[in-house]
């Protein structure tokens, strides 16, 4: 396996297929299949990871948050755990939006941590 950076062509590729799983993630959460929709989150995720798409990465990272917050009994979580987990992911995105100052992000990960704080 080659350590080079992905060419232009082949990185604009993984962004969209992150973007894809994102949005098959974001689907399936819609049509009640939660740990489904989780799934897709973290592949999403991972490529995003990859190829150090921070803005992606932030993006998924709130999507997980949200999903543990709002679906943790679903996806076999105890309240504690699922807020735990809620917490370190929105607190990873905010640190990339803040970090790269995307006041989208910045906003939807502060957002997800101030619904963990009221709970």
């Amino acid at each position: 396996l080659s350590a080079d950076p992905p060419t232009p062509a082949a990185r604009s590729l993984k962004v969209a297929l992150a973007a894809a799983l994102n949005n098959i993630g974001y689907i399936h959460q819609n049509q009640g299949d939660i740990p489904l929709a989780l799934e897709y989150y973290h592949k999403s995720l991972k490529i995003n990871e990859e190829i150090k798409d921070k803005q992606g990465m932030a993006n998924s990272l709130a999507n997980i948050g949200s999903l543990q917050l709002k679906e943790g009994k679903a996806l076999g979580m105890s309240e504690s755990s699922a807020l735990a987990a809620a917490r370190e992911n929105g607190e990873r995105g905010l640190a990339i939006g803040l970090e790269l100052g995307f006041p989208d992000q910045i906003a939807r990960n502060a957002g997800l941590l101030t619904k963990v704080a009221k709970r």
